[in-house]
């Protein structure tokens, strides 16, 4: 418990260095997506959003990134397009 406590306070200290503060999102398996819709938006609302075109890049681009999925990688932007999955 102590350990995490200090983790915590390191994260927090780190945060306050550059002069941001951590935002909190529903954890719903959209939370990367929430988070960056957040940082590029200022709402969560558009999490679909965002979802999409990371989608989209990862479809265009996919001898840059299919190195990086641990499955087929029609198979792991089939599942990515799904609102809930996990990023």
């Amino acid at each position: 418990m102590m350990k995490q406590l200090q983790i915590i306070k390191g994260c927090s200290d780190r945060l306050q260095l550059y002069g941001v503060v951590e935002h909190k999102v529903q954890g719903d398996g959209n939370c990367q997506f929430r988070a960056l819709s957040d940082q590029l938006y200022h709402s969560q609302d558009h999490h679909n959003d965002v979802r999409g075109q990371v989608v989209n890049q990862l479809k265009s681009h996919p001898e840059i990134y299919e190195g990086y999925v641990p499955m087929a990688y029609d198979d792991y932007l089939e599942k990515m397009s799904k609102s809930g999955e996990w990023g």
